[in-house]
């Protein structure tokens, strides 16, 4: 038998974005490690690669899979067992001492066994013991909580001593609402412990064809999705999107005190298990909208109407909790409008109860907790997306509005959103049109918008209110005839209303 070996002799030369990837992967304070973005990136080959390094030098049983069999067969299999095009093979054959196709199975020389094992049988990962774990094309897995649940399985087997106990993935870029871009991509809001490297084509050009590269460079102008995606690595941007018009660069703007003079209304969508999305939205004089605010999630009735009250007595103590007031002031000394909240209609759907006459609905729920300002909203999709559609295209003849950093310049559209809304945002990314069905090409996908669009929802809901233009106050006039005068009608005004004078008997001068 030949000596094991002691150094693998390199099947690539790693580019730099490889290397980060081998830093971040050997870093202790890293569980998880993602590669993602652009393809034919080189993700694939140093994830196969660490994995291998790491069996050989820390002998223990690892997991290489990915979400069905015969994807995993034709591309991460060959890539780690035979090489992929002009690539040897990522598991050097003198290293092996048997491959055991009925299994799945290979054994190294030094006693560690790597398993191939697709994810479409959840059932089967239950009984194994692992030190390291690669999952190729890690977005394929469910976008929602069953896919969510897998990947927390897979973390729950890597109690193997012998092996650093870590997980590698790789993936393609997706939606921004899934739970992969949330938990390993976003800086904000991904788990304690993981790593993310992102890659581009051009981070692995020299060992392209110049040609291919041209190619895909070139889908810039052809494919701008496919560009976005695919050659730039960009979570987000992907062919199907409802919105394509909507750029963050555009429509997204940084919070700003919204003058008292604009008019305000709201638009709720309700979950209990699911989140519910409730947002302010003000209009200015020329009748964009601006979406400044945002409540987003999941709980009971009392717990969402608690926070909303929250919001809404802040503007009655001058300030809400986030700095910017859901309602109106009327008047140094007038007080706060009141206005609508436009909501989801089945909230009105009875429960089969009966309280005080009135069926038991969500609707009653938060009225019982003081919520008493909702209005059902139109609840038809296509109209609620061909609106949507129309407030987000950006119009050549249109200004932008003086309080957008772009203002001077034409090309405005009307929906605004504030940089704090980020749900708002990721799902105005993400959102894809419906496909089939008698919504296809019409309306967002009802599927998805049930599993994760509720603030899209609830926009929707909002914009077919189809507010009117805020109405610009009058320049104060210094002129003291024009005062006078409007100090009589005013006090005339009261008089009437109070019903100590009758109509007509205005004083003039």
């Amino acid at each position: 038998m030949p000596p094991e070996p002691t150094q693998l002799a390199p099947p690539f030369a790693a580019t730099p974005k490889q290397l980060e990837l081998a830093h971040a992967w050997h870093d202790p304070a890293n569980h998880v490690v993602l590669i993602g973005g652009a393809i034919r990136s080189g993700k694939t080959q140093a994830a196969g690669r660490l994995l291998v390094e790491t069996a050989i030098a820390q002998p223990a049983t690892y997991l290489v899979s990915r979400m069905t069999y015969r994807e995993l067969r034709d591309s991460t299999q060959k890539a780690l067992l035979h090489g992929d095009g002009a690539l040897p093979a990522l598991i050097p054959p003198e290293a092996i001492e048997f491959y055991r196709a009925s299994d799945e199975l290979v054994r190294l020389r030094n006693g560690s066994e790597i398993l191939f094992r697709s994810l479409d049988e959840p059932g089967k990962l239950l009984n194994l013991t692992l030190g390291g774990i690669l999952i190729d094309q890690i977005e394929e897995l469910d976008e929602g909580a069953d896919g969510e649940r897998l990947f927390d399985t897979l973390l729950g087997r890597l109690s193997d001593p012998r092996g650093p106990r870590k997980l590698i993935a790789v993936a393609n870029p997706g939606s921004l609402t899934h739970w992969v871009y949330r938990r390993l991509v976003n800086e904000k809001t991904r788990d304690a412990g993981t790593a993310y490297v992102h890659v581009e084509l051009s981070d692995n050009a020299a060992n392209l064809p110049p040609d291919y590269v041209a190619r895909m460079e070139a889908s810039e102008k052809t494919r701008p999705h496919w560009f976005k995606s695919f050659v730039k690595g960009l979570w987000g941007s992907f062919e199907g999107a409802a919105y394509e018009e909507f750029d963050p660069g555009l429509h997204v703007v940084e919070s700003f005190v919204i003058p008292d003079e604009f008019e305000r209304f709201e638009c709720m969508d309700h979950g209990a298990a699911n989140p519910t999305s409730w947002a302010p939205i003000a209009v200015d004089y020329d009748g964009n909208l601006i979406v400044f605010d945002l409540y987003y999630s999941p709980g009971l009735v009392s717990a969402h109407a608690a926070a909303v009250k929250a919001r809404l007595e802040g503007s009655f103590a001058g300030a809400a909790p986030t700095g910017l007031n859901w309602w109106r002031r009327r008047g140094q000394q007038d007080g706060w409008e009141r206005h609508l909240c436009w909501a989801d209609p089945s909230i009105r759907a009875g429960h089969g109860l009966s309280r005080m006459g009135v069926p038991a609905s969500v609707w009653t729920e938060y009225l019982e907790h003081g919520i008493d300002h909702l209005a059902m909203a139109n609840n038809d999709r296509a109209a609620g997306y061909a609106r949507l559609l129309e407030l987000i295209h950006p119009d050549p003849k249109r200004p932008f509005p003086g309080w957008h950093p772009r203002s001077g310049e034409y090309g405005s559209p009307r929906l605004f959103v504030s940089k704090s809304c980020e749900q708002v945002i990721a799902q105005l990314q993400s959102a894809p049109i419906a496909k089939d069905g008698s919504d296809a090409g019409e309306a967002v996908d009802s599927k998805w918008e049930g599993a994760h669009g509720h603030a899209h929802a609830m926009l929707r809901y909002g914009v077919l209110s189809r507010p009117a233009p805020s109405t610009m106050p009058e320049p104060e006039s210094t002129d003291w005839r024009t005062l006078e005068m409007r100090r009589l009608i005013k006090e005339g005004d009261e008089r009437l209303a109070s019903g100590r004078s009758r109509p007509g008997r205005y004083i003039y001068v």
